[in-house]
């Protein structure tokens, strides 16, 4: 099973960010895929790598640095500075297209 989802993560954390926001999922839907998909082409390739194998595939910071093979500093300076690029695109699409 190990050796299965090593494979996956790897082709997904090489692959289009589509791949990843269109696996199956029990919520959300093309408005959410749509909006995550925009916010994670806002980030480099290895801020987004970084971000979805850990929170998406919900890996450990030292299993992501084994995945991709960087130091687990890394990993966490490269998470911190995703999120708050990630937490400044969610604020300024919120009050671009604010909730009715």
């Amino acid at each position: 099973m190990d050796r299965i989802r090593r494979r996956r993560i790897t082709e997904v954390g090489d692959g289009p960010i589509e791949v990843i926001a269109d696996r199956d999922r029990p919520h959300g839907n093309s408005d959410d895929r749509d909006r995550v998909v925009r916010l994670l082409k806002g980030l480099t390739e290895k801020e987004r790598r970084v971000v979805v194998l850990r929170h998406y595939f919900d890996l450990s910071e030292a299993r992501v640095a084994e995945e991709l093979g960087i130091a687990r500093g890394t990993v966490k300076s490269t998470l911190s500075r995703a999120l708050s690029k990630l937490r400044v695109a969610v604020d300024d699409l919120q009050h671009s297209h604010p909730l009715s």
